[in-house]
């Protein structure tokens, strides 16, 4: 008996998905374009243009300190406790810390209060239970640091080392939980929440929408930024999630913006030039 074929004449291609068909549309297009060598006196112009721009880029970039997720180096600081310096100034020092699960923290007092953000696990600290984005400030009442973290957790920790910063003087302890709806516009796309405030200087989150951007403006104090979330251009840097930017007072950002959102941790002043509400 002649076996019948079951198999099509023609097997259809499989679709492509629409990630592969854009890549390759890329591919078959790029490989019809020939090279267009620019007129001398343009490339020449264009290429000055560019060394200009990078030249002014880093000398006005120079002062700033950034600090990268594989920059640093983490330093043992207990049993299942490390601790990653940031940066160190005016008698504030900030840090990240990581906790194992079921680690154990403690720090004696060095004059000054303490802010806490937790970026992520859980943190038990004077009493409280502490999750994501909750931010603890510890004033001089709270004495040593004692925390302790059930499945572990990564913080964020600025501490003033002495009494005469602008908030190393607190007295009382105040928490902000990540819960509270104490946002605030500044201009559209973009919602500030204070955390704490001495004169004009704050500890902030602020959150930019899709697209949003502030413009150029001046530090009238230092500033600090940690990215919780997203990215975001100060200028031209590109600060991305977990990553950390020091700028000394006098210094400027060109304009802030985010293709994709974001919410970042700001100590620093704002400029009330920059509000649009």
């Amino acid at each position: 008996m002649k076996a019948h074929n079951t198999m099509p004449s023609t097997i259809a291609p499989l679709p492509l998905h629409r990630v592969d068909a854009a890549a390759a549309l890329e591919a078959l297009v790029a490989t019809s374009l020939a090279p267009i060598d620019p007129d001398p006196a343009m490339g020449a112009a264009l290429r000055a243009r560019l060394f200009s721009r990078v030249a002014h880029s880093a000398q006005s970039h120079a002062p700033f300190v950034n600090v990268r997720k594989g920059d640093g180096q983490w330093r043992e600081a207990g049993a299942g406790v490390s601790c990653k310096p940031l940066h160190a100034a005016h008698g504030v020092e900030s840090y990240l810390v990581r906790l194992d699960a079921g680690a154990q923290w403690s720090v004696t007092p060095q004059g000054g209060a303490d802010e806490l953000l937790v970026l992520s696990g859980d943190l038990h600290l004077d009493g409280l239970e502490l999750g994501p984005h909750d931010y603890r400030l510890r004033g001089t009442d709270a004495g040593a640091v004692k925390a302790q973290s059930s499945t572990g957790a990564l913080v964020y920790w600025r501490r003033s080392t002495t009494a005469q910063t602008a908030f190393g003087a607190v007295r009382t302890s105040i928490t902000v939980p990540a819960s509270a709806d104490t946002w605030e516009p500044l201009r559209p796309g973009v919602m500030l929440k204070p955390l704490f405030g001495v004169g004009d200087r704050v500890s902030m989150l602020a959150r930019l929408a899709q697209g949003g951007s502030v413009p150029t403006h001046v530090h009238e104090c230092a500033e600090e930024c940690l990215m919780l979330q997203g990215d975001m251009f100060l200028g031209d840097i590109l600060l991305l999630e977990g990553e950390y930017q020091w700028a000394p007072g006098g210094t400027s950002h060109d304009t802030l913006s985010s293709d994709v959102g974001c919410v970042v941790f700001i100590h620093g002043a704002v400029d009330p030039a920059l509000k649009e509400y």
